[in-house]
């Protein structure tokens, strides 16, 4: 089986895109972490600062409460 290649931006993009999404991948893979040791309030506030739109931060205090098992 072959490995997953490393996610690659699109010659096209422009940098402030890409950049975007590698700190939303990175939100994401340190979800776990922010969950356990940030409440909701804070958690959202962290959340706000990678500039989501209404709809991927209600996606992002979802996962948040999944998480934290609320």
């Amino acid at each position: 089986m072959a490995k997953d290649k490393p996610w690659r931006p699109h010659k096209d993009l422009s940098p402030e895109i890409i950049e975007k999404r590698k700190k939303e991948q990175w939100f994401r893979e340190q979800l776990e972490l922010i969950a356990e040791y940030l409440d909701e309030d804070a958690f959202v506030q962290a959340a706000k600062e990678f500039g989501p739109s209404p709809d991927e931060l209600k996606e992002w205090i979802m996962l948040f409460r999944e998480k934290r098992g609320l």
